[in-house]
């Protein structure tokens, strides 16, 4: 499948790919540190995390299910001789007794004599909410930007130990590391008009030197 460059479809297919003849195909053969592979890792830990959401989206519905059918029980004040077996089932339920270990009818009017006697009240949950469900959609976009990858991660992390760390510099290394900034900037710009269509240099001097990392 031919698929364009930093494209969702060739993300998805990098990060399904299994084999190098796969990531071949998917890639035409570009590079493989090319930014569509970190984005591509960065799909597969997104879809961990859509899996994960979706395994607690079901679990908190069902939680809310049994606490709404509970109460309604409940709320028809009932003698617990007069609750029938079902009833009796949603009574446990909403304590997050699974059906597995209700019993009969008798065991489970047993098991909410236990509980009424403790006086406890059902466990607590947190109910599945609009601002849940608007991450969940988000998440399922998949618009997995480069500040998404564990790269752009490390790079944010790097930046904020060397600002961190001019406080603790002499100020001989204060004026070293204002130079150093001064010829990246200047490396930069010239980059920036190279690829804005400026004219290049002789011999491709300085667009070689805007593509060299200058130490920091």
């Amino acid at each position: 499948m031919l698929t364009v460059p930093h494209s969702r479809e060739r993300i998805a297919l990098i990060a399904e790919s299994k084999s190098h003849g796969s990531l071949f195909l998917a890639t035409g053969g570009a590079h493989i540190t090319g930014d569509d592979f970190f984005k591509a890792a960065a799909s597969n830990k997104r879809k961990e995390e859509i899996s994960k959401m979706e395994v607690e989206k079901k679990k908190r519905l069902l939680f809310e299910k049994w606490s709404v059918e509970g109460l309604a029980v409940l709320d028809q004040k009932k003698a617990v001789n007069d609750l029938i077996g079902s009833e009796l089932e949603k009574l446990l339920l909403m304590y997050h007794i699974p059906k597995a270990k209700h019993g009969n009818k008798g065991e489970k009017k047993k098991k909410w004599e236990e509980i009424k006697q403790r006086n406890e009240p059902p466990p607590a949950f947190q109910p599945w909410g609009p601002d849940d469900e608007a991450e969940l959609c988000n998440l399922c976009k998949m618009d997995i930007k480069m500040e998404d990858t564990a790269l752009e991660r490390m790079r944010l992390i790097e930046k904020l130990k060397t600002k961190g760390s001019i406080n603790n510099m002499e100020i001989c290394e204060l004026n070293e590391l204002e130079e150093k900034i001064k010829e990246v900037k200047r490396l930069k710009t010239e980059k920036k008009e190279v690829n804005e269509g400026g004219s290049q240099s002789e011999g491709g001097t300085d667009l070689e030197q805007a593509e060299r990392p200058v130490e920091i």
